[in-house]
């Protein structure tokens, strides 16, 4: 439905847009900046989450699907971009079948203007599934795209009899160049009987994965995975991590308190 008004004033407009404004998505307007410390803890309690993140599950499907655009000749940044947005829209339907609680986009389906590549990217980098903690998708794909063609213009050399094998030889060897996926090597029918739900090899390998990050800095993520606490899953409030007090490390016991 289309909504239209004819206004005869200043006035009359204003109030028109004051009550759009109050369709629009509620806000936070963070008056007193606290915000930054906020997150701050965030990054020190649960490095790598936030709070518009869904499913772990994510952390393998978006880089499964970027192991694949990676071996596809020729694309430009923008055509690989173009691709993975419509790979990540595609596997709405697949995901939603058996269980659709915390799938991105189930409302939004085609129109969704955040895909989980884009959740998902600092997540990817802090837990070293993707092992480069500085470079953007943007930034990545790009670099991806033009060490790929700088490559296959010094191997062709003008000669444009290359075989499809020795195309496809190219592109193994950048990404080889890079290898910057630390994720267990997906089937090539890995769509097929794809959930929501982490199996239980890809469970412990992101739990490994997000432990060894402890070495860096220790975090209350990877002390609740080390330690098998399930029960932290039925806290409700923020005192009730105290009772996880005894086997916190002397820093984050100081953080938290």
């Amino acid at each position: 439905m289309q909504l239209g008004w004819i206004d005869f004033s200043k006035e009359q407009r204003s109030k028109v847009l004051s009550v759009l404004r109050l369709l629009a998505e509620p806000g936070a307007v963070d008056e007193l900046g606290i915000g930054i410390i906020r997150d701050g803890f965030a990054d020190i309690f649960f490095p790598g989450t936030s709070t518009i993140q869904t499913r772990a599950k994510y952390l393998f499907i978006v880089p499964y699907i970027m192991l694949e655009l990676e071996k596809k000749e020729g694309l430009k940044p923008h055509e690989f971009h173009k691709l993975l947005d419509m790979k990540e829209i595609e596997l709405i339907d697949i995901l939603a079948k058996e269980n659709s609680q915390g799938v991105i986009g189930v409302d939004a389906r085609e129109n969704l203007k955040r895909k989980p590549s884009s959740i998902y990217w600092n997540a990817l980098r802090t837990y070293g599934i993707f092992a480069n903690s500085r470079l953007t998708l943007s930034e990545y794909i790009k670099a991806y795209c033009t060490v790929r063609d700088n490559k296959q213009k010094v191997k062709s050399t003008g000669n444009n009899s290359r075989t499809e094998e020795e195309a496809a030889d190219d592109i193994d060897s950048v990404s080889s160049y890079f290898n910057l996926w630390r994720v267990p090597v997906p089937s090539k029918n890995w769509r097929e009987g794809l959930t929501i739900d982490l199996t239980y090899e890809e469970a412990d390998y992101l739990r490994n994965k997000i432990i060894a990050i402890t070495n860096k800095r220790d975090n209350l993520l990877a002390l609740i995975l080390k330690e098998n606490r399930t029960d932290f899953c039925s806290y409700n409030r923020f005192d009730d991590l105290n009772t996880m007090l005894p086997i916190m490390p002397a820093d984050m016991a100081n953080d938290y308190t």
